[in-house]
Parts: C-alpha cells; structure tokens; sequence
C-alpha cells in the first residue's frame, strides 16, 4: 500500500512520488506467486486479480452490488461507480474487498498506538455511505 505514488508519508519522507505505468510488471508477478500458491487470492485493480477495490476506502459497499463484472478496461469512464457495484450482466466473478483501516488511517503512525476500531464502529460498515 502506498507503492502506487502520490503525496503522503512513505518510508518517514513527505515526498510525492510517481510510479511510470508498467513499473510492477503485475502479469509477471501474479504468475510467479500463482505458480508457487496455485490456490492464492490476489487484490489488484485488474482483470487477472480475484477480487476487486470497491471505490472506497471506508468499508462501504452498495447493497445492490454485484460480485461479477465485464472488465476493468472496459469501465475505465466510470471506474469508482463500477467496482462499487459491479454489473448484473457481469461475465467475470471478481467479489469486492471492502477494506478500511482498524485504526485512524493507513499505515503506522505513533499517535494511533492503542487505538483500534472496536465492533460498534465495525457494524456502521453496514449502513450505507451518506
């Protein structure tokens, strides 16, 4: 997390960063990881990946989504709007990931030590996005 660019706090340097397209070479990376865990899941914002990002980083997904879609290529336009609900007509089974933080934010920081969401603050998961 956070290997992808952008501003933030990565490695203790506020720097921001961009990764060229390519640069992970994924097609390779899940081959390798697939030959040696043939039963492994993987998370990726891509067709060859088993599950996928629901748009969101707050746990919240629509309560009419659907774990198949067509492609991520072909939904580039709407991207956010697609991984959260998925498509009926959908012809690839690609569940979501609906993942949050347990703590404030991503990552270590000091000021979190001690701090973890608790079940109260796990079940609003459930109740749909303002």
């Amino acid at each position: 997390d956070g290997a992808n660019g952008g501003d933030g706090w990565y490695g203790g340097a506020n720097e921001r960063r961009t990764i060229p397209d390519g640069y992970y070479r994924f097609d390779k990376l899940f081959g390798e990881v697939r030959r040696l865990q043939p039963g492994v899941c993987i998370f990726n914002e891509d067709d060859a990946a088993d599950f996928r990002w629901p748009g969101n980083e707050a746990g919240w997904l629509s309560p009419d989504s659907r774990a198949t879609i067509r492609s991520y290529a072909a939904n580039k336009a709407d991207y956010l709007s697609y991984c959260n609900t998925g498509d009926a007509d959908g012809t690839v089974f690609h569940p979501c990931e609906a993942d949050f933080p347990l703590r404030r934010a991503w990552f270590f920081h000091a000021c979190d030590s001690g701090f973890s969401k608790g079940g109260p603050d796990l079940l609003l998961r459930y109740t749909p996005a303002p």
